[in-house]
């Protein structure tokens, strides 16, 4: 299981059953908008059902956001040795270069 945890502002209640909807935006308090298109949580949702896997977040307004990725055991080593979690060598997504 990999998990992110968010510190920001939190989702409201009644705007969480849209967060992984295209093309989505929650606002803010100020009513403006991010500057993202609304896509990637979509797209994220998507390729972990492609993996066979299940995305899940906890979320507490004024408080932040825990979002947790939960894939197959054959998936998850697969993403642990790309992202090199638990390797302290710089590889693939996590390196550091020139």
């Amino acid at each position: 299981m990999f998990s992110v945890i968010d510190t920001g502002r939190g989702i409201k209640t009644e705007d969480q059953h849209r967060l992984f909807g295209a093309f989505e935006q929650i606002e803010g308090s100020t009513n403006e908008r991010s500057p993202g298109t609304g896509l990637g949580l979509h797209i994220s949702q998507t390729l972990a059902e492609t993996l066979g896997a299940t995305i899940s977040f906890e979320s507490e307004y004024g408080v932040g956001s825990t979002f947790r990725l939960e894939v197959p055991d054959q998936a998850g080593e697969m993403l642990a040795g790309t992202l090199g979690v638990g390797n302290t060598e710089p590889h693939g997504l996590c390196s550091a270069g020139p």
